[in-house]
């Protein structure tokens, strides 16, 4: 389980920091994401996860998702549709990232997502 994620965003741009699971290694994972149209970070937690409206169809608890034929994208093409210049698929490259953690649920549309992973150096005696 993990807990006490960092957000930290620009316009475009968005970084997501928080401590690794004990069964990954612990140190530190940190989510970049690159050219955000929309993002959300707060309910549900994971007591209500199952209140989530992608409940049912693979959303799991304390974890990195992408979403397949997302229905954000959908919307946010069909908000965008209403500008002149916009062209039908103009999102069809962009991801829909959702990480579920105990206290929050993290939900981004962007082009791209780099995941690390700095794990903590062990003592040596």
């Amino acid at each position: 389980m993990v807990a006490s994620p960092e957000l930290k965003c620009t316009e475009d741009d968005a970084v997501l920091r928080f401590p690794a699971a004990e069964a990954s290694g612990r140190g530190t994972i940190e989510n970049r994401f690159q050219g955000v149209l929309t993002l959300s970070h707060g309910w549900p937690n994971d007591e209500a996860l199952n209140g989530h409206r992608l409940w049912g169809t693979g959303l799991n608890y304390h974890a990195i998702q992408e979403v397949i034929g997302s229905d954000l994208i959908e919307e946010l093409e069909r908000r965008n549709a209403v500008h002149r210049l916009h062209r039908s698929g103009a999102f069809r490259d962009r991801r829909h990232i959702i990480v579920t953690f105990k206290d929050a649920t993290f939900e981004c549309v962007c082009m791209t997502m780099e995941l690390s992973h700095s794990h903590k150096q062990q003592p040596t005696s």
